[in-house]
């Protein structure tokens, strides 16, 4: 069985409605994110789906470990007592965070000069108006000649 999963993203955010009940909250501070919604149905005002959304300051996202949505509550820059946040339940909730780095710490694959040249050669004739064509007949040519040294 799968547990509830919760965050906590802090910063003021905007939200911004697609049409067809999907809306979408953007994070402005660092990290950037993005909370993508759909199904939304207000707990507290009773309505099936909300026509506006206030930017605020903080949002915090309880998924239910069962599959059946998010509960969000949504907290207004200066929420108080009388005004904690505004709590919706969402069908469907995606988070999108940026990772900074991500790419930098990946060990990505490098040619040897050999390999680096044959490839830059390749680009070089595949710009060539025909180089496309040349490319291609060269690659079923030698295809062709591997099949016919298999068949020997």
């Amino acid at each position: 069985m799968a547990s509830a999963t919760r965050r906590l993203l802090a910063g003021d955010y905007t939200p911004q409605s697609d049409g067809d009940g999907i809306w979408r909250l953007r994070g402005g501070a660092e990290p950037h994110w993005t909370l993508h919604l759909r199904g939304l149905r207000d707990v507290d005002r009773g309505e099936s789906a909300p026509r506006t959304l206030e930017p605020g300051g903080a949002v915090e996202i309880d998924w239910d470990g069962q599959g059946a949505g998010a509960m969000l509550m949504l907290c207004a820059a200066r929420s108080s007592v009388e005004r904690p946040g505004r709590r919706l339940h969402a069908r469907v909730a995606i988070l999108h965070e940026a990772i900074p780095g991500l790419y930098a710490d990946l060990p990505l694959a490098d040619h040897d000069p050999g390999a680096r040249r044959f490839w830059i050669r390749v680009m070089r004739i595949a710009r060539v108006p025909g180089g496309g064509r040349l490319i291609g007949w060269i690659a079923r040519r030698r295809a062709a000649r591997a099949v016919a040294s298999t068949r020997r």
